[in-house]
């Protein structure tokens, strides 16, 4: 004879585990400028590439035929090599970064890191109301990273530095700046 579960204890069940999940995430969770690095690196090699967008608007998406297409202008992305210049034991081994930096081969930079991983409550429970609120968890180094500063410095003149290039992100990161 199977056993019976009433519903609302079915709910009370849900809504517990839920509320242990975020209880987990906000305990987890650690302010956004804290997960933000910053590494210092010899470059190896570098590319960079101008990419074309386009835009397909949504309300003019045609079914069973071509829908329109617009320019959407372009944009810089750059790719890097590097090697590791500070004392941390960092497995970082290429940097990518959405933006404009004039990064040659043998410089060394400094560059600012989101080491974070954001969950949405809305992800964690798509199919149950939930106030959305974002966790900022801290994640480990990969091999690729992705930068929102970048910050090239002259080592042959005291460590000045020649200039300092924000990507399209760093805004998601300093709002206010």
């Amino acid at each position: 004879m199977e056993k019976k579960i009433p519903v609302d204890e079915i709910e009370r069940q849900i809504e517990e585990r839920k509320q242990n999940r975020i209880d987990e995430l906000r305990k987890k969770s650690r302010p956004l400028e804290d997960l933000i690095i910053e590494r210092e690196f010899l470059v190896r090699d570098v590319l960079s590439q101008t990419i074309a967008t386009s835009i397909k608007p949504m309300s003019e998406i045609r079914l069973g035929g071509n829908s329109p297409e617009y320019h959407g202008g372009y944009i810089n992305k750059i790719y890097l090599k590097v090697a590791s210049e500070d004392n941390f034991d960092s497995k970082i081994e290429k940097i990518n970064f959405y933006g404009f930096a004039p990064v040659l081969a043998g410089q060394h930079i400094s560059v600012l890191i989101p080491k974070v991983e954001v969950v949405s409550l809305k992800d964690e429970f798509p199919s149950s109301w939930v106030q959305d609120e974002k966790f900022y968890l801290p994640r480990k180094d990969t091999k690729k990273e992705e930068a929102i500063q970048i910050l090239i410095i002259d080592n042959l003149k005291n460590s000045r530095q020649l200039g300092t290039f924000r990507s399209v992100n760093y805004s998601q990161y300093f709002p206010e700046n």
